[in-house]
């Protein structure tokens, strides 16, 4: 069991592959060597887990990647391998509204996942509580 069983329950439910008419996302949990790999970044003792998150845009040509983790130590905190918009680690904070809905904050922004169920989720960004993009995406497989 781990410190951050709530988290680890919702990204397991959302390992796959994710669409919409915008993006195609890949979720999978990292193995053994990528989770030290952040370990050491951050220079964390406990860590639990991880996410890697791949994307592929759909409208133009580009794609990224970007992994995290957690630390029994440290609650409520995702230590990442780079940011959105460098390569630099970053730390963000997270927050389990329900076992459905997790927001994550990084500055004056703020992602919100909702999976409506196994197969169906919502993904909202937001900016200082402005919404920025909305977008429904389908699982297509696990």
């Amino acid at each position: 069991m781990f410190f951050h069983q709530e988290l680890y329950d919702f990204w397991f439910r959302s390992k796959g592959i994710w669409v919409s008419k915008l993006v195609k996302v890949k979720v999978s949990l990292l193995d053994e060597q990528e989770l030290l790999a952040i370990s050491q970044i951050h220079q964390l003792s406990e860590a639990e887990f991880g996410v890697k998150m791949a994307w592929n845009y759909v409208i133009k040509d580009e794609s990224g990647q970007m992994s995290w983790c957690v630390d029994a130590n440290q609650p409520n905190l995702v230590f990442t391998n780079k940011s959105l918009s460098g390569d630099s680690p970053r730390i963000l904070d997270y927050q389990m509204i329900e076992a459905n809905k997790l927001v994550i904050k990084f500055g004056k922004l703020e992602e919100t996942f909702y999976l409506e169920n196994d197969n169906k989720r919502l993904r909202e960004l937001r900016q200082e509580g402005k919404l920025l993009r909305r977008l429904w995406e389908e699982k297509l497989s696990a």
